[in-house]
């Protein structure tokens, strides 16, 4: 259960047993490697000889990727396309033994929303995105929710976490939102939301929320910061808030800060001075904290495993996961030099 102390020392092993369902938007991360050869005669700009390319998960199925690199069980739902792109999800999804039952293919929606960076010397230089995120019918989105909660309803005790990975293509509707918190509220178990544009209702009374600092504040414009917590405290009934601010770390706040009671702010200071790349550290965040209370460290310590696998993510190029080795041994590390 969140917040009871079951483990003490993290191992390899601390995560085997924590049952997470990720529910979302599925998308595709692609890389194109190569290197600048020339300037085209067509226009000023480089002209790449391409190296390499490959592929990995992305949004909600890269958080799937990372919770089944540090060892949990994992579920997915969400819609996507037709045609290569979610083959290709498909097939990475069963090469890290993720449970797809849950991901379905959306009537009047053809592409699999794609995102290729053109990478220069580990730097990218471009992205194109490939993506139709024109709504989905009434008829089929009533259907993936009746499918989703059928599903859910069924397998719902089965998990420890369950993980709302919003990118705002649509998928997580309103009702859809409601319907999946309350059975989880009425079931005893946590649900995580990484949110995404500016009207949160949907995801009143979740048990915490990961905004990064940019998008939290954008959500409420004109509003002071205090006010902004206390809002989605107070009236969205979310008690638990996990700040990301990117090179400055991130900070913890408790229901009740508002109301001026410090010991309930606890801020973490980032632990890398090196970034290579942010792509996709916010799934890392939120896997890596539903792992650890699925598993039963406390909140403190989970938001703290949390910090320092941001730290180990923001050093690699590309959407890559963090596996539970790196997290051991950057933990031990931070432990040993205190």
């Amino acid at each position: 259960m969140c917040g009871v102390m079951k483990l003490k020392i993290l191992n390899e092993n601390s995560f085997e047993d924590v049952r997470v369902l990720v529910i979302g938007d599925i998308m595709l991360d692609e890389y194109i490697y190569g290197d600048v050869v020339k300037i085209s005669p067509e226009a000023p700009i480089p002209v790449i000889k391409v190296n390499k390319r490959t592929c990995s998960l992305g949004g909600a199925a890269n958080v799937a990727v990372n919770l089944r690199e540090l060892g949990c069980q994992v579920s997915l739902s969400g819609i996507i396309g037709k045609g290569r792109d979610s083959r290709t999800i498909k097939r990475l999804c069963r090469n890290h033994n993720i449970n797809i039952e849950g991901v379905i293919a959306g009537k009047g929606r053809y592409l699999t929303t794609t995102k290729t960076r053109i990478m220069c010397q580990l730097k990218q230089i471009a992205r194109y995105d490939i993506e139709d995120v024109g709504k989905l019918s009434d008829n089929f989105l009533n259907q993936f929710e009746n499918h989703t909660m059928l599903g859910i309803k069924k397998t719902v005790p089965d998990y420890d976490i369950v993980i709302i990975s919003d990118y705002n293509k649509g998928v997580l509707t309103d009702d859809l939102c409601f319907h999946l918190i309350h059975h989880c509220i009425e079931k005893d178990i946590p649900v995580l939301v990484d949110p995404k544009g500016d009207d949160w209702d949907k995801y009143k009374k979740a048990t915490w929320i990961t905004p990064n600092e940019k998008e939290f504040k954008n959500s409420y414009p004109g509003a002071f910061f205090d006010e902004i917590l206390d809002s989605t405290h107070r009236m969205l009934k979310i008690p638990n808030i996990l700040l990301t601010q990117s090179r400055k770390g991130m900070t913890y706040y408790l229901e009740g800060y508002y109301a001026g009671f410090n010991e309930k702010k606890h801020y973490f200071p980032a632990k890398t001075k090196e970034v290579s790349d942010v792509t996709g550290a916010g799934d890392t965040v939120i896997a890596t904290l539903a792992a650890a209370l699925g598993a039963g460290f406390n909140n403190i310590t989970a938001v703290r495993l949390s910090n320092i696998a941001a730290s180990i993510v923001v050093g690699k190029s590309g959407t890559q996961p963090v596996k539970i080795r790196e997290l051991i041994n950057k933990h031990d590390a931070f432990k040993t030099n205190k």
